[in-house]
């Protein structure tokens, strides 16, 4: 679907909840997509579609990059879930994320994005460290454990 637009008074008049309840009554199980399914398939002859590059999904991303793409649809992967960090460097996954990143650049919300991947990152790095005390704790008791085993068994002999 990508966006909606609708006159929501023709709607109203048209009697738009009553068709779809029914709709959802009898066919409601068998959509993939409830929502989408469901204005598609009961309002199809009053469908607009407009051209391509207002609702590029990112199957076709290659196809039409550079052209004027209005809204880019990201379908399976998300761009702003693509990117990581790898030894304090981010690494894209796809030209879509890129393609992503270069935009959100343009935005005020660049900042907000980054901010919120340094703190994932520091809590990946805490949860390495807390793994690696408690694996290091473990062996230190063992190590303590045998020495002092070892200890008594020669103290014996």
């Amino acid at each position: 679907m990508g966006f909606l637009v609708a006159h929501l008074d023709r709607w109203r008049q048209d009697g738009f909840e009553k068709t779809a309840l029914e709709f959802l009554k009898t066919r409601g199980k068998d959509l993939f997509y409830p929502e989408q399914c469901l204005v598609n398939m009961v309002f199809w002859e009053r469908i607009l579609e407009l051209p391509i590059y207002y609702n590029c999904y990112s199957d076709f991303f290659k196809e039409h990059y550079p052209k004027n793409i209005i809204m880019l649809h990201f379908i399976q992967y998300k761009p702003w879930r693509s990117v990581s960090s790898l030894n304090g460097r981010l690494i894209c996954y796809e030209a879509e994320a890129s393609f992503w990143l270069a935009n959100l650049f343009c935005t005020p919300f660049k900042n907000d994005f980054f901010k919120e991947r340094l703190e994932m990152a520091k809590d990946q790095q805490m949860q390495s460290f807390k793994t690696h005390i408690r694996s290091q704790t473990i062996r230190n008791y063992f190590y303590f454990r045998i020495k002092n085993i070892l200890k008594k068994v020669f103290k014996l002999s």
